[in-house]
């Protein structure tokens, strides 16, 4: 499916269809300052494919970020959720806005897919914060 076709039912649909982790013995691999952990996912019909992946600062307890990337095509994928932790400002550039350091979600919408797709941001995913 093309990204540039999501709606936002889609886009849910995705987030909220039943899932099952195809490597649950994925080790959880130390990095510079991090440690990450891909889990390769699939739909429960076999009809989607995903990444869930998790990352934890060795450094900062609070910098962590757990997200969904869907597998839209073999060339493109999109973070349909991210969760981050507190460790940091964050900016909302289409809007303009700023938000203080806590823990927030990153959601894809319609809107900021088209967005980017425009080139109105320089995110390589579509995502719009939520705080939690």
């Amino acid at each position: 499916m093309d990204p540039a076709s999501l709606t936002d039912e889609i886009i849910n649909s995705l987030l909220t269809c039943e899932k099952v982790i195809r490597n649950k013995r994925a080790k959880q691999t130390p990095k510079a300052k991090h440690k990450e952990q891909n889990l390769d996912v699939q739909s429960a019909d076999g009809s989607q494919s995903f990444t869930l992946i998790t990352r934890q600062s060795t450094m900062v307890a609070d910098s962590y970020s757990c997200g969904l990337l869907w597998h839209a095509t073999a060339s493109h994928k999109v973070m349909l959720i991210r969760y981050n932790g507190s460790d940091h400002e964050h900016s909302n550039p289409i809007e303009g806005t700023l938000f203080d350091a806590s823990c927030h979600i990153h959601l894809a919408t319609a809107y900021w897919l088209t967005a980017i797709l425009a080139g109105r941001s320089r995110l390589l995913t579509s995502m719009m914060r939520k705080p939690i």
